[in-house]
Order: C-alpha cells, then sequence, then structure tokens
C-alpha cells in the first residue's frame, strides 16, 4: 500500500512540475502558487512603492489535486516589454504593430524570443483632433474634424521596439519608442554621412553605409566608427553629377550621431523606398507560419539635420574675411575661432539629393538640385550665384527693376534680343561706344530725327 501511494505522489509531483512547464510554454504570463482560496488584493500592494512599478495578479482558475488546490493566475504588468516587429502591415492605416514579446533569457544578459504576437497601437509624441462634438450634417471642411500632430513610419520587421499596455491589458498596448542595434548609428540622423573607413578608397571620404556585421574582415580594433563601412554607390554617383564629391560643405556631410561625445546632432531622417530593384537583398518576413520572402534593403530617405557643429575642427577666419581652413584642435593647433566649429549648419536633404543649406561655419545659404544642373548660393560677402544648365526665366505682372551701384554686365555667346512692346529709351550720361562687327541696320517706320550738339562724322569704306 505505501508503495502505491510513493508511486502516486511521485506520478501526481511530476503531473505538477510538467503541467506547469507546458502552460508556461504556451502562456508566459501565468504564475502558479499554492495557496487558500483567492482573497482581494490591497490595492496599495500593486505598486511597489520603490520603483513606481504597477503589478497585481487576477485568478483565473483552480486545478484541485492532492495536497491542496493549485490556482492558476494572470500576472497582470504593463510593462514596458521588449518585443521585435513582425509586421507593419497595418489594415487600418493607423500606424499599428504586431510584435513579438520578448524575455530575458535564463542567463539574464540577452533577450529571447517567446512567440506571443500582439497587436500594438501607435502612440505619437503628439496628435491634435478638433472635438467630435462640433461635427455638423453640413458636409464642409470647417464642420468636420481637422487633425495636426507628427506621423512617423512604422519601423521595419526586425526592428526591436518598446511596448506598453494600459492597465496590463494585453488587448490595449502600444508600442512607444525603438530600441538601437548595437553600433548602428554611423548614419543617424544624416543619411549621407563621409567617411574615409569605407570599404572603396581609404585616403578620401565617401558616403557610406553602416558596417556590415556579416562581414567579419570589416571589423578590427574597439572602435565601431572605424570600422569599413560599404560605400553607397547610389549617392557617390549623385555627388558626381553635382561636382560636390570632394565638397566638405555642400557635399558629403559629418554629421553622425557617433562623431562625438555627447553627441551635437539633432535630426532625423526616413527610411526611403524599398529596394525593389533586381538583385536587391530579400529576407523572410512576418510572423510565425505566415512568412514571405520579401525586399529587407532601403533606399535611404530625406533627412533634416540640425548640427551644432565639431568642436575638434575651428575656422581659422570668418567666412566673410578669409579661406576655408580649419584647426585640428586635436594636433594642438591654436589659431582657430572657438565660435565657428566645422559644419555647424541645418540641412535639408532627399534621397536623390535635393537639398536646402543654410551652414553657419561658411556663412551660406545653398539651394541645389539633385542633378546639379541649377542652383543658387548666397555668400557671406553678400553674393549671390545662380547657375542653370538650361534657361532662367523671370516674369512679373507689372514692372521688372533692375539697379546696380556699380556696373551691370550683359554677356551672350549667341543673340541678344531686347523687344520693347512701346517705347524703347536709352540714355548715357556720358559716352555711347557700339561697335559692330559685320553689318547694321536701321529701320524707321515714320520719321528719324537726329540732333548733333557739336560734330558728327562719317566714315564709309566702300
Amino acid at each position: 500500500m505505501n508503495l502505491i501511494k510513493n508511486i502516486f505522489l511521485f506520478d501526481y509531483k511530476t503531473f505538477k512540475r510538467v503541467l506547469i512547464i507546458v502552460l508556461l510554454s504556451f502562456f508566459p504570463f501565468l504564475s502558479f502558487a499554492q495557496s487558500n482560496p483567492f482573497k482581494q488584493e490591497n490595492p496599495l500592494n500593486m505598486v511597489n512603492l520603490f520603483t513606481g512599478d504597477f503589478n497585481y495578479s487576477i485568478p483565473l482558475l483552480g486545478i484541485p489535486l492532492p495536497g491542496g488546490s493549485y490556482p492558476i493566475t494572470i500576472n497582470i504588468s504593463p510593462g514596458p516589454f521588449e518585443a521585435i516587429v513582425v509586421s507593419h502591415l497595418d489594415t487600418k492605416f493607423m500606424g499599428s504593430l504586431q510584435v513579438e514579446l520578448l524575455k530575458n533569457s535564463s542567463a539574464g544578459n540577452q533577450t529571447e524570443r517567446t512567440g506571443q504576437i500582439v497587436t500594438v497601437s501607435y502612440m505619437s509624441p503628439f496628435y491634435n483632433s478638433t472635438p467630435l462634438s462640433g461635427n455638423n450634417k453640413t458636409d464642409t471642411y470647417a464642420n468636420t474634424q481637422q487633425v495636426s500632430g507628427f506621423w512617423a513610419v512604422p519601423p521595419d520587421v526586425g526592428t526591436k521596439v518598446l511596448v506598453i499596455f494600459v492597465e496590463g491589458n494585453i488587448s490595449n498596448g502600444y508600442w512607444i519608442g525603438c530600441v538601437q542595434d548595437a553600433y548602428m548609428n554611423f548614419t543617424l540622423p544624416e543619411t549621407r554621412v563621409g567617411s574615409e573607413f569605407n570599404n572603396e578608397d581609404t585616403s578620401k571620404k565617401l558616403p557610406v553605409g553602416e558596417f556590415n556585421k556579416a562581414v567579419t574582415d570589416v571589423v578590427s580594433g574597439n572602435v565601431p566608427s572605424r570600422y569599413l563601412k560599404p560605400v553607397n554607390k547610389d549617392f557617390e554617383i549623385i555627388l558626381g553629377a553635382q561636382g560636390l564629391t570632394n565638397d566638405e560643405v555642400r557635399g558629403i556631410s559629418s554629421a553622425s550621431a557617433r562623431r562625438e561625445v555627447p553627441s551635437m546632432v539633432f535630426g532625423m531622417s526616413t527610411p526611403g523606398p524599398l529596394d525593389k530593384r533586381d538583385g536587391s537583398p530579400k529576407s523572410q518576413q512576418g510572423a510565425h507560419g505566415a512568412r514571405e520572402n520579401m525586399p529587407s534593403a532601403r533606399l535611404g530617405g530625406t533627412a533634416l539635420v540640425f548640427d551644432d557643429g565639431d568642436d575638434k575642427y575651428l575656422r581659422k577666419s570668418y567666412a566673410s574675411s578669409g579661406p576655408s581652413e580649419y584647426a585640428d584642435v586635436l594636433k594642438d593647433e591654436t589659431d582657430g575661432l572657438p565660435t565657428v566649429p566645422f559644419n555647424e549648419s541645418v540641412r535639408l536633404r532627399t534621397r536623390t539629393g535635393h537639398q536646402i543649406l543654410l551652414h553657419n561655419s561658411e556663412d551660406l545659404i545653398y539651394i541645389g538640385n539633385a542633378r546639379g544642373s541649377a542652383w543658387i548660393e548666397m555668400s557671406s560677402n553678400g553674393k549671390i550665384d545662380i547657375f542653370a544648365d538650361d534657361s532662367i526665366s523671370i516674369r512679373t505682372s507689372v514692372d521688372l527693376n533692375i539697379s546696380a551701384d556699380r556696373d551691370i554686365n550683359m554677356s551672350a555667346s549667341r543673340d541678344v534680343n531686347i523687344n520693347a512692346g512701346r517705347d524703347y529709351k536709352m540714355t548715357a550720361a556720358v559716352n555711347s561706344d557700339v561697335k559692330i562687327g559685320v553689318n547694321s541696320q536701321i529701320d524707321v517706320g515714320a520719321d528719324l530725327d537726329q540732333f548733333v550738339g557739336a560734330d558728327q562724322k562719317l566714315f564709309v569704306g566702300g
């Protein structure tokens, strides 16, 4: 009899362990405890007074087993939790994500995937909507809601995010931020950063991407910023067409989050379109059991960068009085101006290279198109340079006035055409010289009056 009892107890203990393991595998938020019948929790015990964490348990069911009743409870914690994006295809167009929750490994120093997929909504840092109560059945713009605020492109599949659940309700979750991959921020916020640590020509700075973690040969030393990075060939071609490959003001930028500590760069960039060209990288994306081979690379996007400058390099003179030369502070050069760090600027640049640049260090404003076929620059000494591969057209509905305190110089490689719909008047305060290389013809429809205050000489060669 005792033998049978011991066998039963052994089986019961084994059964309990197996049951707990199985349930935790499928429902990691469950907890198990041997206790007396459930009792109401003191609300004060739901908050950790030291950390501020909110946590409580909801009884789910009790399993009667020899030795007592074992309740199964749901541990409710609003988070935040780390998760990884498995899908960003929100059919409601509200920015929601499907994410897989992560948990700390048994070692405690890394996260593991749980297989638990949840949908979390997008929480914008700012959103505004006029009151719904102000709507009426008059279908005009003023009588419907107007919205404004900040909208960001949902992160790509594989991006790690931070999520929370309102009052611990797993069906009411929000993603509240993105977690950077280790060392993957060299091209933030400017996606067209130049570096001599590139895999093409280390003698000059070229536009690069992030270092490739799958290529072990690029990793040398313990400074990730110096790892060799692949050249952004698309943008290298654009810089070449613009004539800005070696221009560290209008061309490549130094505005990287990894340039100095603490960073003096502020800004944001969009991911850009997916690279769907033949031969472009693809990867398996989506939730478990519903993965598809999808494009995984991006073409790069638009960047808006506010750069407070790199104070390791100081301009030797103001832009209005001297050339673009900088003192290297790390080499103990002391002839730089402490108020003019390198590359202090604001830049808006698109994927294809259109840009508006407000550059404090060089004291200029530059606006240029992607092909380099048209640009305008306003410099510190008051010059405005305009270039166009094709025509420059100016039209006004009333008057066009051009005035210069010194000279007006006009030159044409072909014809100069001036048409007046009514009168044409030209006045010279001193002399007037007209030189014609071949023929001259004057057609007068009515009278021709000439007045000469002194002598008039007319020479005819034939």
